[in-house]
Order: structure tokens, then C-alpha cells, then sequence
């Protein structure tokens, strides 16, 4: 036993096996047991022998042939920081995953950045699977806005695709609307959309469904389906958006992690067009 000079209380305890407690009078189930505080305090970087590691300290679990390694980092500011920074992370190439009551409830992931809350695979930046409530400004005067860089961006055609800012499989509630930028000065090439979008407006037809995940006891929706529109030669009222694992079912109009979404919005503009082109007609 090591003693302090004043009195008699253990402060480090060695027993046969090598276990270690610091503070404790019985043995810890960890190999060092600390009843304390801890502080680490250090001016140079931490290596493990791995090219181009740079921590103050180090944590690895797992398998000797393929460990996780997580490391915490605090900096005034170097080559792999920003000035004034914490960084804590894996250093392995695993996700990085939070817990509560003993079960991962929130994830990032190691090979595309994105976020998931209530799923450990999130196919956009911040996918969310539970009930989620957000509140933005809420009982002020401000606007908010939904952007990704270069401002929210819709390009009509069978192989565009939009960046998602906000992912629901429910209902989005609004309590005055959702508004996409129509100024004309914000846009160019306009060009009058062809006659033949009426003619091929009557090709499709509103429809009945259900989603998949829903129990037959859900009520029926209404909408369009998105490949009809493509075969109609439709494809100025659809967005295409990344979802992995997304497979092929139908190889005349579907793409493999693509999801096809029926944008409502410029609906009304074809169905404007054809107003027009049958107006003209009874004329």
C-alpha cells in the first residue's frame, strides 16, 4: 500500500492481480479505479504510431486487428484545427453513435457526414425517424429559411436532382405556408413550356394508394405516381432525390437509390397549361 504522510488512508492499492484503485478502499471491476477527479494536462500530441495521429488522448476498443480508436482534442489552434477548438471524435473509420438508456439513439456517420436521429443508416444530412417538433423563430417577427448552397434549387427533367433540405415521412404543418423563390430576376432561360405537355397531361390520372408501410386499415391517399408521369413524357413536375438502397423494380422508369417525388407545386402550372390549350380549343 502507498500511505499519504498524514494519515493512514490508502491512495494507491496494488493486489496480485495487478488491479489498481485510486481513492477506494475495495478493488474496482476495471483494471484502474478512480474515486476522484482526473485531470490531464498536456503541450504536445499523443501518438500511438499511426501516420499523422495528433491528440492529447486516446481511447481504442475492439480487436487488435481492426480497433476503434476515439480521441478528445483541445487546441489554441494548429495545422488539423481551427483556433480555439474542441474536437472529439472517432479516429477509426467507424460512425460515431450517442446513447441513452443503454441504446444508440443518435448517429453520425463515418462515410457521408449525415445525421440520424432514431436510425443508425441516415440517407440525407439530418434524417430524422421519430416525431420530431421544430421551431424556428418562434414569436418573432423574422423569416426563416430552408436553403442549401447557391439558395434551394429545382431543375426540371428526368435526370435532375434537388438537394433536400428537409426530409418528412409525415406531414410538414405550416401555419402560414412554404414559399419558393419566384422572382424573375433571381432566374433566366425561360422559354414557354410546348402544347404537347396537354395532350400528355391527359395520359395521367390521379390515383388511390397507400404507402407501403402502411397497415391496410390506413385511409387512401390521393396523388399521382411518379413513373407515370415519366412515361406520359412528363418529367418537369418530378424531383429525384439519393436514397441508398433503393432498388429497381420497374427497369422502363426506375433508378437504382433514386426516389422520384411528384412536386404538387409545378402540377399547377401544367394543369394551368391545359386549362389553357382546352380553353383555347372550345373557342
Amino acid at each position: 500500500m502507498i500511505y499519504t504522510i498524514a494519515s493512514s488512508t490508502d491512495v494507491i492499492c496494488l493486489n496480485a492481480a495487478g488491479d489498481s484503485a485510486i481513492g477506494y478502499s475495495t478493488w474496482g471491476k476495471a483494471n484502474v479505479s478512480l474515486n476522484g477527479n482526473l485531470a490531464i494536462q498536456s503541450n504536445n500530441n499523443f501518438s500511438d504510431g499511426s501516420t499523422g495521429f495528433n491528440t492529447g488522448l486516446y481511447i481504442q476498443g475492439g480487436t487488435t486487428t481492426n480497433p476503434i480508436g476515439f480521441a478528445f482534442q483541445l487546441s489554441t489552434g494548429d495545422s488539423t484545427t481551427s483556433t480555439n477548438s474542441v474536437v472529439m471524435g472517432t479516429i477509426s473509420s467507424s460512425d460515431l453513435k450517442f446513447m441513452c438508456g443503454n441504446s444508440s439513439k443518435m448517429t453520425i456517420s463515418a462515410a457521408t457526414g449525415r445525421v440520424g436521429i432514431g436510425t443508425s443508416s441516415p440517407l440525407y444530412g439530418l434524417h430524422v425517424m421519430t416525431t420530431a417538433t421544430v421551431t424556428i423563430d418562434g414569436g418573432g417577427s423574422g423569416v426563416a429559411y430552408f436553403k442549401v448552397s447557391g439558395g434551394l434549387v429545382s431543375t426540371a427533367g428526368p435526370l435532375s436532382s434537388v438537394a433536400v433540405g428537409i426530409t418528412c415521412s409525415g406531414a410538414l404543418v405550416a401555419s402560414t405556408g412554404c414559399y419558393v423563390w419566384s422572382d424573375e430576376r433571381l432566374k433566366k432561360d425561360w422559354a414557354e413550356l410546348s402544347d404537347d405537355v396537354s395532350d400528355s397531361m391527359l395520359n395521367v390520372k390521379p390515383m388511390l394508394y397507400r404507402y407501403k408501410t402502411d397497415p391496410d386499415s390506413a385511409s387512401l391517399q390521393v396523388g399521382y405516381s411518379a413513373q407515370s408521369l415519366l412515361s406520359a413524357g412528363i418529367p418537369h413536375g418530378i424531383t429525384f432525390h439519393k436514397s441508398d438502397g433503393l432498388a429497381v423494380e420497374d427497369p422502363e422508369t426506375d433508378m437504382k437509390d433514386i426516389s422520384y417525388s411528384v412536386d404538387y407545386g409545378k402540377m399547377t402550372c401544367l394543369l394551368h397549361k391545359l386549362f389553357v390549350s382546352r380553353s383555347r380549343l372550345m373557342n
